[in-house]
């Protein structure tokens, strides 16, 4: 990653993302002992120290995906900066907008991390309930990546 961003000054912001599926993480005896979150901050915190070495800004996005909904408990970013947060709430509902949350009454607790047996959300309510756990946290700039048209053409009857 470091020499991709030495060799690509162009790019202002490099997504750093862990694996693109669900409930497939280690089971070891070493691995159990922490959220997978905690090993992505590990590994983000050490990419920012590789970037530093070299003198680059790059600025890293990272991602609320997956299992990585879950907080960390243990780590947090050294250099906060250098950081944005992509929450991308994959299986959200899109029966309703963000606009008609009841953020002060309809947030519920988050449900605890259960390795391999995550299901994810899909109220818009339970997603934001990971994503303010991240925010206790991590206080730099973040976006939403949505999906609103990722998985209707399985509803569309032509398509079948």
């Amino acid at each position: 990653i470091k020499d991709y961003a030495k060799k690509r000054p162009d790019v202002n912001y490099l997504h750093v993302w862990l694996s693109d599926a669900r409930n497939n993480i280690c089971e070891c005896e070493n691995c159990r002992q922490e959220l997978v979150s905690d090993q992505y901050i590990r590994i983000l915190n050490q990419l920012d120290r590789a970037l530093t070495s070299e003198g680059l800004d790059t600025k890293i996005c990272f991602l609320l995906y997956h299992e990585l909904l879950w907080s960390p408990q243990k780590e947090k970013l050294d250099n906060p900066e250098r950081f944005t947060m992509m929450f991308a709430p994959i299986t959200r509902t899109f029966e309703m907008s963000y606009a008609d949350v009841d953020f002060d009454n309809s947030i519920p607790t988050p449900k605890p991390y259960l390795r391999n047996k995550i299901i994810l959300p899909n109220s818009l309510e339970e997603n934001l309930s990971y994503l303010f756990e991240w925010q206790k946290t991590f206080k730099g700039d973040s976006f939403v990546y949505d999906y609103p048209l990722g998985r209707a053409h399985y509803g569309d009857l032509g398509y079948m």
